[in-house]
């Protein structure tokens, strides 16, 4: 007896019909897969709005938050469709109802993270880089639920 072929192997794990663990897992991976285009696109928009002036905090932090706006976008046009073609079975809504969802719910998750990473660094003095992993988790946890349970069929 021969068990399933690795072809077939891939086929199952891609497919929407997949253990739960292994959904999340592929949300993992397509998650830091926006991630990794969100700061690159963040870091090059910075490098674009700071046009060669001298790297003052202040004009880093404007040059932040003018490259954060396009870079989330950017960054949700990648990981939009790979949630909806491997790790979640799409159809409860209407398209555009469920990119309006999927969109709502990464805004929603984005401000409870900052709003609990700004918390562990005012109130309890936990360095930034260490206050952002609380960031990132709630902002994984909130998304992961939202999107299974509201936007997409599970």
């Amino acid at each position: 007896m021969t068990g399933p072929t690795l072809r077939e192997r891939i086929a199952g794990w891609l497919s929407h019909d997949t253990h739960p663990a292994v959904q999340f897992a592929k949300y993992v991976v397509a998650g830091g897969l926006g991630t990794v285009v969100f700061y690159v696109a963040t870091l090059a928009g910075v490098h674009y709005f700071q046009s060669g002036q001298i790297e003052k905090d202040s004009v880093f932090s404007a040059a932040y938050l003018l490259a954060n706006g396009p870079a989330f976008c950017l960054s949700l046009a990648v990981v939009y469709p790979l949630n909806r073609l491997f790790v979640f079975r799409p159809g409860r809504h209407k398209s555009s109802h469920e990119m309006a969802y999927f969109t709502g719910f990464a805004v929603v998750g984005n401000i409870l993270g900052a709003l609990l990473a700004a918390y562990l660094m005012g109130s309890h003095g936990i360095p930034a880089k260490y206050a952002a992993l609380g960031n990132i988790i709630t902002s994984v946890l909130v998304n992961y639920a939202g999107r299974k349970f509201f936007v997409f069929k599970g």
